[in-house]
């Protein structure tokens, strides 16, 4: 058995137990429950603000005096005066759309069994199974690209399923239940603070200018009796009810589009992304995931979870990096608070860095595209800070970025003139638009490639399968480094034992291959 699934024999009790999908845009987090199914929803660019330069006019009056004082030693007076005058405001934060509750109703004591809550990232699909009042329910989830929604199928064994639907947000916004779904349509809030400002009155400032939005729950199909209630929905009678779910862009349904059509394009859409790596490190177990996690901690081996959690993070950022999206952001596209930890920007000091280390060197570089976009947009704010704050050519932005794109050096709430002790420390840092960078070097040292198995120019790599050993041993990192490689990829080689196919990307110095193979092939000997 070697599919690649998290699998639970109870629903989630938070947030962070609940199952991810996404399709780049458009994210959902499956609880499971039996007796209310919440999916905690969110659409990726619903951001509190509006485009606003928050760059410091008077920043650069000060940079000579602040590099004197640095010059002199008088960092404490050098910083002190960067946080009198030369910050810009906050950035705006990730909002949550809000969640789609689904309230069932029994014929009988309402205690579930048999139950199974899963995600198949094989297929970026979600289920839940279980037995109640003698019948069998199931209820499958995923998140299509080609699609633009998230479709949701709720079946029984026979014509006993009931339930409402309804959905609530903390954003304004209205609800109406009409022939066939639910409308939603609301406004974002045109500021909120971050997280880590203590609350005060005016922490989230409702106004005008935020961003407006839509949603809809369409019905498109169900064998049950449909009712609508002021804003919910009650299904009573039915085996077969299935749900679109779309918000901010138009879902793109096939004309006569089915449930089973809309899966398999789903499926061939995901495949050809995450079908590129595998990796195997031993058979998957047959246990659930936490139970598997808690062995681990107990000092039992099991080098299959180990893969699981390989491809689990491919799985995340295809579910959250698709070309035409925003690039993933500090909680990829999943964030269940108003004032979310750290406004779930993008945090550019390591975190948006961290999201794509993978990218290239597990072969999903089409999910690069929105990294790539959007720093087009960080380029251009960017240029206007280096020239207001620094009174350079180029381009800077600091350590972080919302959905408006701003690149100054943060620490003040609207209306301030000063950012607060312990700021300056962390706000001003300069070096987040040149780390970014760092990604477009690597896509280009993917580019030309050469197979040495194959004897043929293949994309994405050059391979070359070494025997299996430890996968962090700093003898092998030192050869790597040493001879220029950007980045390696760990997969399987055909025969399924387990091995490390080492993906090398050279730039500048293919007369070294030989070399690197002697030296890669000396290691697999020596680390059976």
């Amino acid at each position: 058995m070697n599919e690649m699934k998290l699998w639970y024999v109870r629903s989630a009790e938070k947030w962070e137990e609940s199952l991810p999908i996404g399709n780049g845009s458009l994210g959902a987090m499956i609880k499971g429950g039996t007796d209310e199914e919440i999916l905690g929803l969110n659409e990726e660019s619903l951001w509190s603000g509006y485009y606003k330069d928050k760059n410091n006019p008077g920043a650069a009056a000060q940079l000579e005096e602040v590099r004197r004082l640095i010059f002199a030693g008088k960092n404490k007076e050098a910083e002190r005066l960067i946080q009198k005058s030369m910050l810009g405001e906050f950035n705006e934060s990730y909002l949550p759309l809000g969640s789609l509750s689904l309230r069932f109703s029994y014929e009988g004591e309402t205690a579930a069994a048999d139950y199974r809550r899963e995600l198949d990232i094989d297929h970026a699909c979600a289920r839940v199974a279980y037995s109640c009042c003698g019948t069998h329910y199931e209820r499958e989830y995923f998140a299509s690209y080609p699609a633009r929604a998230i479709c949701i199928r709720l079946k029984a064994d026979r014509s006993a399923m009931d339930f409402t639907m309804s959905f609530a947000s903390e954003l304004e916004h209205t609800c109406e239940a009409k022939k066939g779904g639910l409308e939603i349509a609301g406004r974002c809030p045109e500021h909120v603070d971050p997280s880590y400002i203590p609350l005060r009155e005016d922490s989230v400032v409702q106004g005008t200018r935020g961003k407006a939005f839509t949603a809809a729950v369409r019905i498109l199909e169900c064998d049950g009796l449909v009712e609508n209630t002021g804003d919910r929905i009650r299904v009573s009678g039915a085996s077969v009810c299935v749900l679109i779910l779309s918000a901010v862009k138009e879902p793109a349904l096939p004309e006569n589009a089915s449930y089973d059509s809309l899966k398999a394009e789903h499926i061939r859409d995901y495949e050809a992304l995450y079908g590129r790596v595998e990796l195997y490190l031993g058979e998957q177990k047959a246990l659930p995931t936490d139970e598997r996690l808690e062995l681990l901690k107990k000092g039992e081996e099991d080098n299959g979870l180990y893969s699981l959690f390989f491809q689990y993070g491919r799985y995340l950022l295809i579910a959250s990096s698709r070309e035409g999206s925003l690039p993933a952001n500090l909680q990829g596209i999943w964030s269940w608070e108003l004032r979310a930890p750290w406004s779930s920007n993008w945090t550019i000091n390591i975190n948006t860095q961290m999201n794509y280390w993978h990218v290239q060197s597990c072969n999903l570089g089409e999910c690069a595209e929105p990294y790539f976009r959007f720093m087009e947009k960080i380029c251009e704010e960017g240029k206007k800070t280096a020239s207001v704050n620094y009174h350079c050519r180029g381009f800077v932005a600091h350590h972080n970025i919302d959905f408006w794109g701003n690149t100054n050096p943060v620490g003040l709430l609207p209306g301030q003139t000063e950012g607060g002790d312990g700021c300056v420390n962390w706000a001003y840092w300069p070096m987040g638009g040149a780390w970014l960078t760092q990604e477009l070097f690597l896509r280009h040292g993917f580019r030309i490639v050469y197979d040495k198995d194959q004897d043929e120019a293949v994309s994405d790599g050059f391979f070359y399968t070494v025997g299996y050993g430890d996968l962090t041993s700093s003898e092998l990192l030192s050869e790597l480094l040493l001879y220029g490689i950007c980045a390696i990829s760990l997969t399987t080689t055909g025969s399924r034992q387990p091995g490390i196919r080492v993906c090398v990307s050279q730039l500048n110095r293919p007369e070294q291959f030989d070399l690197l193979e002697a030296r890669l092939t000396a290691f697999g000997q020596n680390h059976r």
